[in-house]
Order: C-alpha cells, then sequence, then structure tokens
C-alpha cells in the first residue's frame, strides 16, 4: 500500500535536507514522480534564511492546492544553535508577517527541525551516540543518507522500534509527520 496520488512538495535549507525528506517519502509509500524538492541556494551558509523567504509562499500555494489536490508540504530547517521551539516561532511569524493565518493541526503542514543539524538526525540513525549540541557534521559526512531515511520512515512507521535515546528534536517530528495522509 502506498500514498499514490498524494504530492508532497519539500522546502529544505540544503541538498541533504531535500535527499533525506525524499529517501524518506519513497520509504512512506509516495510515488518518486510526486514528491518535488524545491530548489535551494546555491550560496552555502544561508539555508535557514532561504526557507524563511519562502515559507509563506508556499504556505500559500500549498493551501490553494489542498482545496482540490492531496498535497503535503514538508519543511526542513536545522534549529541550528537555537531551540526547535524557537524556529518554530520563527516560521509562525513568516506567516503572521504575510498575513496568513497559522497552519492548523489539521493541515498537511509537516515541520522537521533537527537540532544541531540534519547531520545530527542522521549520525543517530546510523547508532552513533549524539546529543542536539555538538556538531556532527564530520560524523556524518560518510553515512548514507538513504539508509538513515529509511530507517527514519520505519521509526515513523513504528514507534515501539524507537529507542529511549531519540533525539528531543526527532521526537517532535514524529509527531508533526502525524500529519501525513493515511496510506492508501
Amino acid at each position: 500500500m502506498g500514498r499514490r496520488g498524494v504530492r508532497a512538495i519539500v522546502l529544505g535549507e540544503d541538498d541533504d535536507h531535500l535527499r533525506f525528506a525524499r529517501y524518506t517519502l519513497l520509504k512512506l509509500g509516495f510515488h518518486g514522480r510526486e514528491v518535488r524538492s524545491l530548489g535551494v541556494p546555491a550560496a552555502r551558509g544561508a539555508g535557514d534564511q532561504h526557507v524563511k523567504k519562502c515559507y509563506a509562499a508556499e504556505v500559500r500555494l500549498h493551501r490553494r492546492r489542498a482545496s482540490h489536490q492531496h498535497v503535503v508540504l514538508l519543511v526542513l530547517i536545522d534549529a541550528d544553535t537555537t531551540s526547535v521551539e524557537d524556529r518554530f516561532g520563527q516560521l509562525a511569524s513568516v506567516l503572521s508577517d504575510a498575513q496568513l493565518p497559522a497552519h492548523e493541526q489539521r493541515e498537511a503542514i509537516i515541520i522537521w527541525v533537527p537540532k544541531r543539524h540534519i547531520e545530527t538526525w542522521i549520525a543517530y540513525l546510523a547508532s552513533h551516540g549524539v546529543n542536539e549540541t555538538d556538531d556532527f557534521k564530520h560524523v556524518a559526512a560518510s553515512l548514507s543518507r538513504r539508509a538513515s531515511a529509511e530507517c527514519f520512515a520505519t521509526l515513523l512507521q513504528d514507534s515501539n522500534q524507537r529507542r529511549t535515546d531519540t533525539p528531543a528534536s526527532m521526537t517532535v517530528a514524529f509527531e508533526e509527520s502525524l500529519r501525513l495522509p493515511p496510506r492508501v
């Protein structure tokens, strides 16, 4: 069973975010032709600004599409040295500044905020010990994004496989992912 007929739009900071999201969605049963990743900036280091800049427009488009299509908007933005809650607040402010209502629980707008960055999740999913304050980019550099994303998808689908040391930001992502449409 898959999620055919459900389109997924992915907004992320960089190619690692987009690959991680795509592999996760494919493992969850989305069809490859129905997963569209939005472009990322060519310059390094300003990925969070790119997400914040595009977020309101993508929410507006998502709401328009959702009235007649099965569509999911998946947003990935690293917490970096701020908190996960701060990132959610920043995205809420972006909507407010654009005079858009905050996204509601019933909307298929899913926000994943890896703390400190996506490489923390990749390292954790590859069974490395992690915390959410240190930089794990050097550890994750040689790890498979596909294998980590597929592990993440498995944990999304089966909460019994989750470990007690799951990073807090990943636990929030699991909760956010409850907005994914059911398998058909």
